[in-house]
């Protein structure tokens, strides 16, 4: 087997896992009526700072700027995921896998980029129209690369 058939291989079964502890952690009504909810509360709380000091420009700030926070916070359960491996003892399996720990961790933790994706899309698209910040769908669309 060549080096990258093996690596793909591997990288592979490392996102099967992590997507399978994904769905351990979430069932689709779990991070839409939990996650989703606490993000979008999270963007409406800041959303109504900029209300409070009664300008429409901190107002959009403070919404797009928050959906693209919680996009960064999101991907960095990357660190979070990789202490857990430690904590479960797991850790020693991954690392010791005919691969990079690099191929290894970065398929254990890329669920991560789609739930950040989602989240940030979802907190801006149902905040926004509730505070008159226009979103355009082309600029909408620049956000997915």
């Amino acid at each position: 087997m060549t080096g990258f058939v093996q690596t793909a291989r591997i990288f592979r079964y490392s996102a099967a896992v992590a997507l399978e502890d994904f769905r351990t952690m979430y069932t689709l009504r779990s991070w839409v009526f939990e996650w989703l909810t606490r993000i979008v509360s999270q963007v409406i709380f800041f959303s109504l700072m900029g209300k409070l000091v009664e300008s429409q420009e901190r107002v959009e700030f403070l919404l797009v700027g928050n959906a693209v926070m919680l996009a960064s916070m999101t991907v960095m359960f990357v660190v979070q995921t990789t202490s857990w491996e430690r904590m479960t003892g797991t850790l020693p399996l991954l690392i010791a896998a005919p691969a990079t720990p690099l191929v290894v961790f970065m398929g254990r933790s890329v669920e991560w980029i789609p739930d950040a994706l989602a989240t940030a899309v979802a907190g801006l698209v149902i905040v926004a129209p509730m505070f008159g910040v226009s979103v355009p769908l082309s600029k909408l669309a620049a956000i997915l690369p």
